[in-house]
């Protein structure tokens, strides 16, 4: 068997590619987990996260298999409805409506699956902060990120002094059209979070 981490030479491509398109340092041997796809990632994400009973906010229209996660993991899907009228974008006032002592997470797909909005990137640092004041964590489905041709999509670094708890999630699947493959990989600097993820992750949750 290989370690759950995957193998350490995929996770230090990553770890470059990740420095070489965003500008981003991710420690390859502590900060990257490989996962069965990205949906495999936020399945281990709410298990290592929720305890029966806490919320985690989910930006809607989503992804159909949210949800599902979050009730698997014991959590309490709340979504913040995004309206067409609003060219779908999520604000931090709408994140402060939903927010409870109970919030743990919030997931984001960004760019959104369906709609692929794209959040300006104050609106997003914004909601950040927000998490971060009230210790939620939050995750970042990047599916579709590297598609985008501006490099300065996403600006990592600011994002991350922001929201120390944020767990960024990308695939293979999309953009090197390898979906049976079935190949994603986590990325997150708190390596105590990472660490519940991986333990998450292995046959029966032992670590």
């Amino acid at each position: 068997y290989t370690s759950n981490s995957g193998l350490i030479q995929l996770r230090k491509l990553i770890s470059r590619y990740m420095e070489t398109r965003y500008g981003l340092s991710y420690n390859p041997d502590n900060e990257i987990i490989t996962t069965v796809g990205v949906s495999e990632g936020i399945d281990i994400a709410f298990m290592a996260l929720l305890n029966p009973g806490d919320e985690v906010l989910l930006p809607e229209p989503c992804f159909v298999s949210y949800a599902p996660a979050v009730l698997l993991a014991g959590g309490v899907p709340v979504v913040v409805k995004c309206v067409k009228e609003n060219g779908f974008i999520i604000t931090p006032e709408m994140l402060e409506e939903k927010i409870t002592p109970k919030t743990k997470a919030i997931l984001m797909c960004y760019p959104n699956n369906p709609t692929g909005v794209l959040l300006p990137r104050e609106l997003l640092q914004a909601a950040l902060r927000i998490c971060r004041a009230q210790g939620t964590c939050v995750l970042l489905d990047e599916c579709f990120l590297d598609f985008l041709q501006q490099r300065d999509a996403l600006t990592a670094k600011p994002l991350l002094q922001t929201a120390p708890n944020l767990v960024i999630l990308k695939a293979f699947t999309k953009l090197y059209a390898m979906a049976g493959v079935r190949l994603g990989y986590a990325l997150c600097s708190n390596t105590a979070l990472l660490a519940k993820m991986q333990a998450a992750g292995q046959p029966w949750g032992v670590s």
